[in-house]
């Protein structure tokens, strides 16, 4: 289960990281200062995109205050300004013509990170390099390499070519003097293609005027959407769901967005489907679907259509209390997430009220929840509560996740294996009385809940998820004529 869910932590680690580079002051060390002018063309027709009025057509261009970033291959270095080791080096742009222009750059310097600090490295004839377009997290020091970053789309006309990004990889450019320079140019390829549907909305067959929206969710139905790409990783894609506050709708109820896909293994073009869930200020839940094209979406495309946003339900948002003076921050587009990866102490909630649309995600340290009222409901790929707690050093004690029911709580994942995960420690205790944890998932291996470390496959005894003072047994397994399973877990103060 390990696997599934890193990501959250990977996505952490990023942030911070950049976060890190920021404060550094790095002494400059006299390096050799290069100058680059050269053609840049794109083949792909979403580059620098301006929608007409029909929103059928789009104009492609090249713009002067798009980013370009230069990255040596052959000596693992980017291109900084040679005044000012810290700073990236943009490209400027000039002679822009649609889809090709002049990309130019003066003081340049290449530096790699040494694990302390930067150091210049000389460059030589022949060395390959990677351009990045409009590359969003720039940071590039040891631990953590750039990113580029889908979700945090609002669909909005206007925004969306700021997720335009693209890449030009194994170019090859010689030395003259101290000019870079390459006859054949550079040629990007978008990593992502272009979509603008136009939705009609429907309540029992019924056309409906929605709401003010508060949340917008893109996912695939075989998980093959991806939310960022990383272009110095072996794996390059990490998928998930794109998700974002108050989107935006044209006056024709359009939207537009960039989105790329990853179709490998299990995650295949074949039956997927490109799903878009909107829900409204009164929490009325909104879906539409589009089948994916049996080769798949192609990168550098655009595609519009027409989409019914069907009504499936109503979402109720639970109570969030922190039980302690620690100030929270909670972000919720279509799930309350909470990361804590980089705060020492504890966390400390309850969970109370009905929640019908909302999962939950914690970072690395111990974390206790306490649960109340309910039923939990949350029918999408992930569990109702998700603890990414092992120990980032193997001398570490364990940490744990533990749930505390301070009454009957009632969660249904019935789209997921897991309504409860936790990647290290998971335990179960209330409030003082006997109460009952009733969960029901799609698999029968896990029994709905997940300790990496205590509970983690079908011969764990139930016995390992108690916690100090309590005792806690299992019903036996409840087939349900849907296909999911139902188990009831009892927690009971010990004498």
């Amino acid at each position: 289960m390990k696997r599934v869910f890193t990501i959250i932590a990977i996505f952490a680690l990023c942030l911070c990281s950049c976060s890190k580079e920021e404060k550094l002051k790095v002494e400059v060390d006299n390096p050799t200062v290069y100058h680059f002018s050269l053609k840049a063309t794109t083949n792909p027709n979403t580059k620098g995109v301006s929608f007409d009025d029909d929103g059928i057509h789009i104009t492609t261009q090249f713009k002067s205050t798009d980013k370009i970033y230069i990255y040596n291959e052959t000596r693992d270095a980017f291109a900084r300004d040679a005044s000012d080791s810290y700073k990236l080096k943009t490209l400027e742009l000039s002679d822009i013509s649609g889809n090709s222009c002049t990309l130019t750059g003066e003081d340049l310097a290449f530096y790699v990170w040494n694990g302390e600090s930067f150091e210049s490295v000389d460059i030589y004839d022949g060395d390959t390099y990677t351009f990045f377009y409009q590359m969003n997290v720039p940071a590039y020091i040891g631990e953590t390499s750039p990113f580029f970053d889908y979700s945090d789309q609002n669909g909005d006309r206007d925004a969306v070519s700021g997720y335009d990004f693209a890449i030009a990889t194994g170019i090859v450019l010689n030395i003259s003097g101290t000019t870079l320079t390459n006859p054949d140019g550079v040629r990007f390829s978008n990593l992502q293609s272009m979509f603008r549907q136009r939705l009609s909305f429907f309540k029992n067959s019924d056309p409906i005027e929605p709401g003010p929206l508060t949340t917008l969710s893109v996912s695939t139905k075989n998980g093959t959407l991806v939310d960022s790409y990383y272009p110095f990783d072996v794996n390059h894609y990490r998928r998930g769901i794109i998700a974002s506050s108050f989107p935006s709708l044209s006056s024709n109820k359009d939207i537009y967005l960039s989105l790329a896909f990853n179709y490998d293994g299990a995650h295949l073009a074949t039956d997927d489907k490109l799903i878009i869930t909107l829900v409204d200020d009164e929490g009325n839940v909104f879906e539409g679907s589009k089948g994916v094209p049996s080769g798949g979406f192609v990168n550098g495309k655009y595609y519009h259509g027409d989409m019914n946003m069907v009504w499936k339900g109503q979402n109720f948002t639970p109570t969030i209390t922190p039980n302690s003076t620690e100030v929270y921050d909670f972000l919720a587009p279509d799930e309350y997430s909470y990361n804590v990866s980089s705060n020492p102490n504890p966390t400390i909630i309850t969970i109370s009220g009905m929640s019908v649309g909302y999962y939950f995600t914690f970072g690395i340290q111990n974390t206790t929840i306490t649960l109340d009222g309910g039923p939990a409901v949350f029918t999408d790929t992930y569990p109702f509560i998700y603890s990414e707690c092992w120990p980032s050093d193997p001398s570490e004690t364990h940490r744990s996740l533990t749930i505390i029911l301070a009454s009957n709580y009632v969660i249904d994942c019935r789209e997921n294996d897991l309504a409860i995960c936790a990647d290290d420690l998971l335990k179960l205790g209330t409030t003082g009385g006997t109460y009952t944890l009733t969960v029901t998932t799609n698999d029968e291996d896990y029994h709905g809940l997940y300790g990496d470390t205590n509970y983690c496959d079908s011969d764990s005894p139930v016995s390992n998820l108690a916690a100090d003072g309590f005792s806690v047994s299992r019903s036996e397994t409840k087939y349900n004529p849907d296909g999911t399973y139902t188990w009831v877990y009892t927690v009971t103060p010990t004498p």
